[in-house]
């Protein structure tokens, strides 16, 4: 398969494959008493990729978006992965930084110029329920 997602490290592997079920009106799961205790692990509950952490930051499954209209002044490529990228804000000339997690490949360069919410790197969601449709 050539598409690739973006994994909790960072790095690119094979695309999360699900599904999803409509039941119909109605439907009950069997009363919790008869269920193992490994499928009530697995029920309720959204298992999805998460975006945010506890503390703030955005996950590698974000696209990042500039904080403002500016110049990219700098680029550092952080140890563990990522980026932090130093801007030159074009509304008041204060240097603002960016960071960026690991995975995706960056779009932009020192000394180029971008505007307020313009994607820093390529956008790592691929695949999943709907996407094609939005």
């Amino acid at each position: 398969m050539k598409v690739k997602q973006v994994l909790a490290n960072g790095k690119k592997g094979s695309l999360n494959v699900g599904v999803v079920l409509i039941l119909p009106e109605g439907f009950e799961l069997a009363p919790p008493r008869r269920l193992s205790p490994k499928i009530k692990e697995k029920i309720g509950g959204n298992r999805g990729r998460g975006q945010i952490y506890p503390d703030g930051s955005k996950s590698n499954n974000n696209v990042s978006n500039a904080t403002a209209t500016g110049v990219v002044n700098k680029i550092i490529r952080k140890e563990k992965g990522g980026y932090e990228i130093t801007i030159l804000d074009a509304s008041n000339g204060c240097e603002m930084i960016d960071i960026i997690p690991p995975g995706p490949k960056l779009l932009i360069s020192e000394g180029e110029s971008f505007k307020l919410d313009q994607p820093l790197r390529s956008n790592p969601n691929v695949g999943g329920f709907g996407q094609g449709d939005a």
